[in-house]
């Protein structure tokens, strides 16, 4: 796959360097197509190259609607080539206000709903959600002030048609984050409830006159006595976290960072709550298996 696409790129400078005799019609009415086409694909080679050559192709624009190579790429949520406007000089400021004939900004294209094979390309609606809003906040940084306000032709600003557009995807990312959160909190309290239940009921009793457990300076009894103490303490931070996620009113701006925070921040504790948990069955699991063994040879001396 890497030979065939360095090959692609060797054609594409060998047919452009034949093309510097053509006149400027001729030669746009041949890489024009390859722009748009690699700005919706998000292949920035091929755009760089063609503008390396032609330099006038970097104002390439689809007759129709007045689109540009980054209306394009932010419209299909192409990257790679959108990544190309930090490798300008203050050229970039005229990409970044310029309108289509539907008075929309980058700020406006990007607040459309990103095409299904794209969106797709992320699991779960939160993380979609999470995708979209990044996008979002990315163009609002990259455009000037007054342009997060503008109006279209339509009179709608780039925040209303985000809120719009993503009315049914923020509802699915709602639902499964509080059925993610449901499903977790049943584990994370069984693990509570065993793991208090296990540092109430101290293994070998207690000494009858001074009450500290029998076994308190064997060091079996200390690696217990801390992977339950923190058994419990992950549990229970997972717990309150998965009950916050579920009497949490989600907003737009939430699935940007602070869901996604509370959920990891709950499946890591979780994951440790399990771990510390089974430590000392892991311990042992760990020694049998992939420990010397019981047999085998022990000493270079002879025997017989």
């Amino acid at each position: 796959m890497k030979m065939k696409h360095e090959d692609a790129i060797r054609l594409v400078e060998c047919l452009l360097m034949n093309m510097k005799s053509l006149t400027a019609p001729e030669s746009v009415a041949i890489y024009f197509d390859a722009m748009i086409l690699a700005s919706s694909q998000g292949i920035q080679e091929v755009i760089e190259i063609v503008v390396d050559t032609f330099p006038a192709a970097i104002h390439c624009h689809v007759t129709e609607t007045n689109y540009n190579i980054f209306h394009i790429a932010v419209t299909n949520r192409c990257e790679n080539v959108y990544n190309l406007l930090y490798r300008m000089g203050p050229q970039k400021n005229y990409f970044a206000d310029i309108r289509d004939y539907s008075g929309n900004s980058l700020l406006h294209l990007c607040a459309s709903l990103a095409p299904p094979h794209k969106l797709n390309l992320v699991s779960r609606a939160a993380l979609q959600m999470q995708r979209e809003l990044q996008w979002f906040k990315e163009i609002e940084n990259f455009v000037p002030p007054y342009a997060r306000e503008h109006e279209n032709n339509a009179g709608k600003t780039p925040q209303q048609i985000f809120t719009e557009e993503h009315k049914e995807l923020k509802k699915e990312g709602e639902k499964w984050m509080r059925n993610t959160a449901n499903s977790r909190i049943l584990a994370a309290t069984l693990i509570a409830a065993v793991v208090f239940a296990a540092a109430i009921t101290v293994p070998g009793g207690s000494g009858q006159d001074t009450g500290v457990p029998i076994w308190s300076k064997k060091t079996a009894f200390i690696i217990f006595a801390v992977s339950d103490a923190i058994s419990l303490f992950t549990s229970t931070t997972s717990l309150l976290l998965f009950l916050s996620l579920l009497t949490w009113r989600c907003a737009e701006e939430d699935f940007l960072s602070l869901l996604p925070k509370r959920l990891s921040i709950g499946l890591l504790t979780l994951f440790l709550s399990i771990t510390f948990m089974l430590f000392p069955l892991l311990v042992d699991v760990i020694s049998m298996t992939y420990g010397p063994g019981t047999f085998g040879k022990k000493s270079d001396k002879p025997f017989f």
